[in-house]
């Protein structure tokens, strides 16, 4: 529901520029291997932009252990935030 309702505030021309946007962004993993905390990558297998084996990928990138957490079916933002 939170994605639909940012969805439909956005607009398909809203959508489109943030896709643009993530598409044209450089990479970061560098950024994130200096970091000196533990890492915890979360990823739901419904995501319709991102799948999952870029997580899995980033996680093998970064050396986290045990890795990255896929959700089958998980697409709920107030309980990852949690």
């Amino acid at each position: 529901r939170y994605a639909v309702q940012g969805a439909e505030r956005a607009g398909i021309t809203g959508i489109t520029r943030a896709l643009e946007a993530m598409a044209r962004r450089p990479d970061r993993t560098h950024i994130l291997r200096g970091l000196k905390v533990p890492l915890l990558i979360l990823h739901g297998t419904k995501d319709k932009f991102i799948p999952s084996r870029r997580a899995k990928a980033l996680a093998v990138a970064l050396r986290c252990h045990p890795g990255v957490l896929v959700f089958p079916g998980w697409e709920l933002p107030t309980e990852a935030a949690a």
